[in-house]
């Protein structure tokens, strides 16, 4: 799971024991912990909002600590959730297990809810004044900030299970074989929709640069405008795993045995392989990333050459 990096180096971490914990990025040295006492353990990644550090829990309570001590500053209850919340400036959105849309504002405390067509499998997408949250069964539903008012609603058929992602006033859905959509932002209008064959793992944006469909053997940089494939990257020896990140220009894409592909967006040549455990994906924090490697040690890389 990602952690939240601080300005002077610091990491905020989480565990499956329901544990959060702030360390040294030299020697991974505590600093504090807190240990939540959740019965599922189940928390999500850790976002700082000024001196507080965010989480929430399967359990159900949204808990900010303090950055200086780990003490717990406030909590709100009844805020079940087991995907990733989004924060935007001072508000947390969240998908509920219990089928709801929650917008925290974090000054005041004070939580907005709508209720969802579908369960939720992924974390809300925000662009601009915009959310978006894809259901269990392909629906998109978008409301507008502050107060998540409905702006569009459209479904997504015979796709199986999706993945999403929002880029370049768009929003991209790609189906489990390979069938990639692409909706207007602004009113759920459907664009394009590029058919590519392939079982895929998933899709991320790229910024400016359009979607990457990712796939054991392939990873399909498409067109946003077009949806038409601009480049593909080909796996040259073993396959990928699930978890191709974008960070900059550098696509990360790890792979089943081991190791992580580093390629160059615009050209499309990939540039070196990094170490990393069997299927460990780089997790993105600030401007670089961490990875995960054999000698059971985070690698904190700050950039990409």
């Amino acid at each position: 799971m990602p952690p939240a990096q601080l300005a002077n180096g610091d990491l905020i971490v989480v565990d499956r024991s329901g544990s959060v914990t702030r360390v040294t990025p030299t020697g991974g040295k505590p600093v504090w912990t807190f240990r939540s006492g959740d019965l599922s353990g189940l928390l999500s990644r850790p976002l700082v909002d000024g001196d507080h550090v965010l989480v929430t829990s399967l359990d159900g309570d949204l808990r900010a600590l303090s950055l200086a001590d780990g003490t717990l500053a406030w909590s709100l209850p009844q805020l079940p959730t087991e995907v990733a919340p989004t924060h935007v400036e001072h508000t947390l959105l969240l998908a509920t297990t219990d089928q709801r849309l929650c917008a925290v504002d974090l000054g005041r405390r004070e939580v907005t809810a709508v209720a969802l067509p579908e369960p939720v499998h992924g974390s809300p997408l925000v662009s601009g004044s915009t959310v978006v949250v894809v259901g269990e069964r392909g629906t998109l539903a978008a409301f507008s900030l502050p107060g998540l008012r409905p702006a569009w609603r459209q479904a997504t058929r015979d796709l199986g299970t999706t993945t999403a992602a929002i880029g370049r006033g768009r929003v991209f859905v790609a189906g489990e074989q390979g069938t990639v959509l692409a909706f207007d932002l602004t009113n759920g209008q459907q664009l394009w929709q590029q058919a590519l064959q392939v079982e895929a793992h998933g899709i991320t944006a790229a910024g400016d640069r359009g979607p990457v469909l990712s796939a054991a053997k392939r990873q399909i940089h498409l067109d946003g405008t077009t949806g038409e494939p601009l480049r593909t990257f080909t796996a040259t020896d073993g396959e990928w795993a699930r978890g191709a990140t974008v960070v900059g220009e550098r696509l990360l894409v790890p792979l089943r045995d081991g190791g992580i592909d580093v390629f160059d967006l615009a050209s499309g040549a990939r540039l070196y392989r990094l170490e990393s455990q069997k299927r460990a994906r780089a997790l993105p924090c600030a401007a670089g990333a961490l990875v995960p490697t054999n000698d059971r040690t985070l690698h904190w890389f700050a950039s990409f050459r």
